[in-house]
């Protein structure tokens, strides 16, 4: 694992840009590896035990613009990617990343992706209160349960990870998981994305890069999940109303 934070890293500085309960997690992480880590966060004005440098609302647009290539910047799932100052760092050639990507890239236990616009955190309870009954070690990580990096560390004791993923998490994410399921999706956060179609795009990031031998369960009655699932390439295990329980795998079936 370490040689794969170093290599990630390199020599750049870190900054965490939010200092909410994923930055913080963030924050701990890196640091727990030795990092020294410095925090952006134009609402808050105290200085944080550990934190190498502070930004907060009294200096943030002064030293803001001074972030270039040598700056690695995790975004915090709150902030925006379109959001003014985010696309300052990029164009100025910060290199900006989450603690989604962050994860993906350090944990090789198998892990179940969980996003739509209702009914995020029952489904992913009631899978682990399945799985568990069975024997399966599993944890709950993401927007609900612990952090993700909080789960790094138990992880290789797990057989599964489950995790409930939220658009903002999902906004820049690039990577696939074992399985994927889409949730009856229609529209939400509208205060924070641009549009409709934002959000849309934001949850189809979950199955976008999909490959041949990856699982993606989907609620077919939704119109919105039928578009989204056209860029996976998993194999499509569908539910809802319409679809005939006759013949069809279900999501017990394939995990164990």
């Amino acid at each position: 694992m370490i040689e794969v934070l170093k290599s990630f890293i390199g020599e750049d500085r870190i900054w965490i840009y939010g200092f909410g309960v994923e930055g913080r997690s963030t924050f701990a992480f890196l640091k727990a590896w030795g990092y020294p880590v410095s925090v952006l966060d134009q609402g808050l004005s105290q200085e944080v035990d550990g934190v190498t440098q502070f930004v907060g609302k009294d200096t943030f647009l002064d030293i803001l613009p001074t972030l270039g290539p040598q700056d690695l910047v995790f975004r915090s799932a709150g902030i925006s990617p379109s959001k003014p100052e985010l696309q300052l760092l990029i164009n100025n050639g910060a290199r900006v990343s989450s603690q989604l990507e962050l994860f993906h890239m350090l944990v090789d236990t198998p892990v179940i992706a969980v996003t739509g616009t209702l009914g995020k955190g029952t489904t992913c309870s009631f899978m682990k209160h399945m799985f568990e009954s069975q024997g399966v070690k599993v944890e709950i990580g993401g927007n609900f349960g612990l952090a993700m990096l909080d789960l790094v560390h138990q992880a290789k004791n797990l057989d599964w990870i489950i995790l409930e993923l939220s658009s903002f998490q999902l906004m820049d994410f690039k990577g696939n998981f074992e399985i994927s399921i889409l949730l009856r999706t229609t529209s939400e956060h509208l205060d924070w994305h641009l549009s409709q179609e934002e959000y849309l795009w934001a949850k189809s990031n979950l199955v976008r890069n999909q490959q041949e031998h990856q699982h993606l369960i989907y609620y077919s009655d939704s119109e919105n999940c039928q578009t989204m699932i056209q860029s996976s390439l998993a194999k499509r295990l569908p539910f809802g109303e319409s679809v005939s329980q006759t013949g069809t795998p279900s999501a017990q079936r394939i995990i164990f």
